[in-house]
């Protein structure tokens, strides 16, 4: 699991680059650089950051078609993109977001406003995914829930039958030694039915803890197996 997050700086200006690093290494987190536009294409792939600061006018490519290229890439879609321009006016802003940016930070940079604001996007963006995890996880609980009421009945019977029969005393061995088994493998399938129907109790566990339920038998997690 990944520690600090990562900030991707893109700007052809060094001085502006090095202010920006300076600031978010001194909040905590890990900064990687880039000064043109392909260059910052080049970088996403290879550092997978967390967010990335991209100035808007620069050579070889504008931050906006940076922006374009990144939003049609199904694995860096999702990337938060603030837009550095040096020009305050509401239509740069708001070309700045229609081009995709998440938001914008007007030159020359403050850096207490460059930390604040990465903070708050990625503070925003944890809770965003921690929400999406909780929700799928409590719909796996839900179907674990529906899987034991579905199995667990047509089991019973199936491992009731498989008693009554071991009890009789004429059964070839043959046969005696199959139904064992059959008996054997639907306790184990009704163990882990139970085991799954914790899941649902355990989603938040999941979560914060990051646990996983061992669904083996007792016996088996005991021994390591």
């Amino acid at each position: 699991m990944r520690g600090k997050k990562k900030v991707l700086v893109v700007d052809d200006n060094r001085d502006t680059v090095r202010i920006i690093r300076d600031a978010l290494e001194g909040a905590g987190f890990s900064v990687a650089s880039a000064y043109d536009g392909r260059e910052a294409l080049e970088r996403v792939r290879e550092e997978a950051p967390d967010l990335m600061i991209l100035d808007l006018m620069m050579p070889k490519m504008s931050g906006y078609e940076v922006c374009n290229e990144i939003r049609k890439d199904p694995k860096t879609k999702e990337l938060i993109v603030l837009m550095l321009t040096a020009r305050s006016d509401i239509d740069a802003k708001i070309q700045g977001i229609e081009g995709g940016a998440n938001d914008y930070l007007v030159k020359p940079v403050e850096p207490r406003e460059v930390v604040s604001r990465v903070r708050r996007f990625l503070a925003t963006e944890g809770a965003y995914q921690e929400k999406v995890l909780l929700e799928r996880l409590e719909a796996i609980g839900q179907i674990s829930l529906t899987v034991r009421h579905e199995i667990n009945n047509p089991l019973a019977v199936i491992c009731g039958q498989a008693q009554l029969l071991l009890q009789r005393k004429d059964l070839p061995e043959e046969v005696r030694s199959k139904l064992k088994i059959m008996y054997e493998m639907g306790l184990r399938i009704s163990e882990i039915i139970k085991q799954l129907d914790q899941v649902q109790d355990k989603t938040r566990e999941y979560i914060r803890g990051e646990k996983m339920i061992d669904i083996r038998s007792p016996k088996k997690r005991s021994a390591g197996g």
